[in-house]
């Protein structure tokens, strides 16, 4: 099951936290950022999930949420001689095969580009894990970030009217560290081809525009708000930890918070 949670607006919700993970990457392209180079070291990548990972174990407040989408069966984030149900015994992990077949089914046609490996990641989980489908909203995390603070700001600013979630330095979104969705169908597209589409299914469907997620929020979030900043829930920074791959979109994922030097916390 999600977790329910009590907010102060929109009374009892029950959240799904999927948490996106590539150990070995999959995708080929990206778009670079030379101020955060990508690293290539395998075990540096498994180390940076494994951390974050742990810290999620270790919350009980939000680990009953969490869902690990990881890219690669068996899983790559933890070693052969280790198992999820003795790490992670709290997390749910939907794990899966990529490869072009699944990019063919999920995309429409196959992808080289990281963004839209990510978002396929993404999608397995929320058609496989018990807690997304049961979930009334659902928040997608990168995998190398924990934040302690994300449900109880959820309970504390989530309200009724609230469509979309995002951790954008711009009013109605664009970000995609932090990116969530109400997983119900939206009133204003009830007459249109969408209508049995919940809120999640347009905001995460493949291909993004120009292979890009940055640019593809943009564009997504304001729309499917029907451009009102009240349908959107705009998240202040939650935590100092800097992309190491980064993007190159509008978007700088993780600032450096004032006083910090943009560590991950």
């Amino acid at each position: 099951m999600c977790l329910r949670i009590m907010t102060q607006a929109s009374g009892e919700i029950c959240l799904a936290i999927v948490l996106t993970v590539s150990v070995n990457r999959t995708a080929t392209k990206q778009v670079p950022d030379p101020r955060h180079p990508a690293e290539k070291d395998l075990e540096e990548r498994r180390l940076w999930f494994a951390r974050s990972l742990h810290l999620w174990q270790q919350d009980r407040g939000q680990r009953q949420a969490v869902v690990i989408a990881e890219n690669h069966d068996p899983p790559e984030t933890l070693k052969p001689n280790q198992t999820y149900a003795k790490h992670y015994p709290n997390l749910e992990l939907v794990a899966f095969q990529h490869s072009t077949q699944v990019e063919r089914d999920e995309c429409g046609e196959p992808t080289e580009y990281m963004g839209e490996h990510e978002l396929i990641a993404l999608n397995m989980a929320r058609r496989r894990a018990k807690r997304v489908q049961n979930a009334t909203h659902v928040v997608m995390v990168s995998g190398r970030y924990y934040i302690p603070s994300l449900v109880d700001v959820l309970a504390e600013r989530l309200k009724t009217s609230h469509d979309i979630i995002t951790m954008a330095t711009d009013g109605l979104g664009g970000g995609c560290s932090v990116m969530g969705c109400r997983n119900s169908v939206s009133h204003q597209y009830k007459k249109s081809r969408d209508e049995n589409k919940t809120m999640c299914d347009l905001l995460w469907k493949c291909p993004y525009w120009n292979h890009n997620c940055e640019n593809a929020m943009h564009y997504r979030m304001p729309k499917l708000a029907d451009y009102k900043q009240r349908a959107v829930l705009n998240l202040p920074f939650l935590f100092s930890a800097r992309t190491r791959s980064g993007s190159g979109g509008y978007y700088r994922d993780t600032p450096d918070m004032p006083g910090t030097r943009g560590d991950v916390v």
